[in-house]
């Protein structure tokens, strides 16, 4: 179950609608699900159905049982149990208990609970049920070590959870309503199905499975449709895996998940119907049941034990042989809006592009530098292997994501990404080591590790390597109480904002102050213009329960790399300030395109866009670049690229003077510092666009 109250949620939804299954009634069916928060106090999760109930005895055969399959599943139903577990696993948050009726009579199984899940039961009958209650309630008490999402953040998640969007289209037989109590506010959950075309359709069979196949449905939309790194249980994006009503994953893409084509991935969204799934895992228990070696074609259960996905594409031939038929599915229209998108960057060939992210990446590096860490892309590490922090203490039950981060050493740029091994140790020893990828930055290369929750009290050290150098973490799972809001007070003294994005900052009051003086503050933004509070100059406060304080969160725009401004809050007579900094949103670098433009400049730097123009019409780029009728027959020429490099240069100078400079200072000063900067960043830059493999070509010595 992991951290995530949402997944007992999900888990106790599903089942209510495999109850329903099994009525076939033919009508619309309603699921009700009840949250209601106290302060400092377990909230309250109820889930309801009005299908067919269980006795006391079914209770304890269906969820009093751990590791047996009891629901009908196996016998070939249209059910999603597996394992003989989920519904039991929500005990992790809380207690929790069912009340069923069948037959007139009220029945109830509880999961004792002592601080957490005893491994007992307790089953019974409370008698006769009161008339018009039928179906059954089941009732979890998180604990306040879990936090529950807000209503809006709830009600989008659970709209989008890919487990929950076979039941939420069939509007036609399933109606799920999630209620606030102590809002009193109600709203139905219903998936809203992104405004598509239609690609591709139709049965594709499964190489290696006689008689598998994958139904398929394939829609492209015109704008992404889920935001860069968000959890793929919430994708609106990629193509659903279902096996009857039971959904298993949203596809990752595969060999498609990174860049370049990880961006037009999320362009594309559909279903993928995989009957063989659910016959595989039945044949699989079936043969353990009997005790029979498993076939080479079904090695291990299909499905992972916590339910997380298929297995491991390695571990399985029938994983392995279906991801590669979606992936020759998306290929062809992922390649199209590659293109597509090359096309309408210039008349540039793939060779050039490749030397001109190079170099866009080593230019942002060398304006980040010089900024001392505000140019391009943010803050520079230190040089070498970090994991951030080195202690992070954790909620019990919790995961715990710890930044991986590595700067190589200067002129030892590796192409691609970084591989580094990570070891686990806890009191049972170490782990077996795993592998993780990452992601290029502007400068160096960084990427999350999550280490999964544990009980109170344990404690894991964490190891990273690559090459010989080395770090470590610490994590520590102990429950801490929340930090006490004494003053008005911005939750940080400094927050960056994304070019070209908004951000959440959060303001904090005790909540005796926001009940005396009132719930709305001012706000003043003084600074660059370019910063700015698209919601107005006021803001309204709420209560966090777990801090009992006042919380406003607050949004900022940032629109120029550099900017700054100082924010200002006002309660009454108190006053509050943090500041505000702009930082670069690409980790690409800076983006080189070609313009024709009737303006007497050779090249010109467009930060809030991250794109150095260069423009063709001008006499001395087009003399070595060529003209567009005939495709730009220089581009990869060593003239030419020696000439990019001193017009980039150039144009990356001018503009860092003229945001580092707020104070009028004499032509020779400036004219003698960008000549310095020039200096400093052009063999870097030369190097990357005309490699020494170019040079030899040109060379007569």
């Amino acid at each position: 179950m992991g951290s995530d109250p949402i997944n007992a949620i999900v888990e106790l939804v599903t089942n209510c609608d495999d109850a329903y299954l099994a009525m076939n009634s033919g009508r619309r069916e309603k699921i009700r699900i009840e949250v209601e928060r106290h302060r400092r106090a377990p909230t309250t999760i109820v889930v309801k159905d009005r299908a067919g109930g269980m006795s006391a005895q079914e209770l304890e055969h269906r969820l009093g049982k751990m590791g047996q399959r009891t629901s009908g599943f196996e016998t070939g139903a249209e059910r999603r149990g597996l394992f003989g577990r989920g519904a039991k696993d929500i005990v992790h948050f809380g207690p929790a208990q069912w009340e069923s009726v069948k037959s007139g009579a009220l029945s109830y199984f509880k999961l004792l609970y002592d601080g957490r899940f005893t491994g007992k039961a307790e089953v019974g009958e409370l008698g006769k049920a009161p008339r018009g209650r039928r179906g059954t309630t089941a009732t979890l008490n998180v604990q306040p070590r879990f936090r529950v999402p807000r209503h809006e953040t709830l009600l989008q998640k659970l709209r989008n959870h890919y487990a929950l969007r076979p039941l939420l289209l069939d509007s036609k037989e399933r109606e799920v309503t999630l209620v606030d109590r102590s809002q009193d506010r109600s709203d139905k959950i219903r998936f809203e199905a992104p405004q598509a075309v239609l690609l591709d359709e139709g049965r594709l069979a499964i190489p290696g499975y006689d008689g598998h196949h994958v139904d398929l449905q394939l829609y492209e939309a015109s704008e992404p449709l889920s935001e860069e790194g968000e959890d793929r249980e919430y994708w609106r994006h990629s193509m659903l895996i279902t096996s009857g009503r039971a959904a298993y994953e949203m596809f990752d893409g595969g060999r498609f998940s990174r860049e370049p084509y990880a961006s037009y991935l999320r362009r594309l969204y559909g279903y993928a119907s995989v009957p063989g799934i659910n016959e595989l895992i039945r044949a699989f228990d079936d043969a353990e049941e009997d005790g029979v070696v498993p076939d080479s074609q079904n090695p291990l259960r299909l499905v992972r034990r916590d339910r997380r996905g298929l297995a491991a594409r390695r571990d399985h031939p029938f994983v392995d042989a279906l991801y590669s038929v979606l992936e020759e599915a998306l290929e062809p229209h992922l390649e199209r809006l590659k293109r597509a998108a090359e096309d309408a960057e210039g008349d540039v060939s793939e060779e050039t592009r490749r030397r001109w992210d190079r170099a866009g990446r080593e230019l942002a590096k060398l304006m980040d530098e010089d900024a001392g860490g505000e140019g391009a892309g943010g803050d520079l590490p230190p040089p070498g292997l970090s994991i951030i922090p080195t202690v992070r203490p954790v909620e019990p039950g919790e995961a715990a994501r710890l930044l991986v981060r590595y700067r190589p050493d200067e002129g030892d740029q590796p192409d691609g990404s970084v591989t580094v091994e990570v070891v686990e140790a806890d009191e049972d020893g170490p782990h077996a080591p795993v592998s993780l990828a990452l992601e290029p930055r502007n400068g160096y290369f960084s990427r999350t590790y999550t280490v999964a929750g544990r009980e109170e009290g344990a404690m894991s050290d964490v190891r990273v390597r690559v090459g010989p150098a080395e770090a470590s973490a610490l994590v520590q799972w102990r429950h801490r109480p929340p930090a006490v809001v004494e003053q008005l007070e911005f939750e940080s003294a400094r927050f960056s904002v994304k070019d070209g994005q908004e951000r959440r900052v959060v303001l904090l009051a005790p909540w005796t102050m926001v009940t005396e003086i009132g719930d709305q503050v001012q706000l003043k933004i003084e600074g660059d213009s370019s910063i700015t509070l698209p919601q107005g100059l006021t803001g309204v406060f709420s209560h966090d329960e777990v801090r009992d304080a006042g919380t406003c969160r607050i949004r900022v725009r940032g629109q120029r790399v550099g900017a700054r401004a100082r924010l200002t809050a006002s309660l009454g007579e108190d006053v509050a300030e943090t500041e505000l900094i702009v930082t670069s949103t690409g980790v690409s670098g800076i983006k080189i395109e070609f313009t024709d433009a009737n303006v007497d400049q050779r090249a010109w730097l467009n930060m809030e866009e991250g794109r150095i123009y260069v423009n063709t019409n001008d006499p001395t780029v087009r003399r070595y670049v060529g003209p567009k009728s005939k495709g730009r027959p220089g581009q990869n020429s060593v003239p030419f690229n020696v000439m990019l490099a001193e017009v980039m240069v150039d144009a990356a100078a001018r503009h860092q003077l003229q945001r580092q400079e707020t104070e009028m200072r004499d032509a020779v000063t400036l004219f003698g510092r960008q000549l310095a900067l020039m200096k400093k960043w052009l063999p870097r830059i030369h190097r990357a666009l005309v490699p020494e493999a170019d040079l030899r070509t040109v060379r007569d010595w």
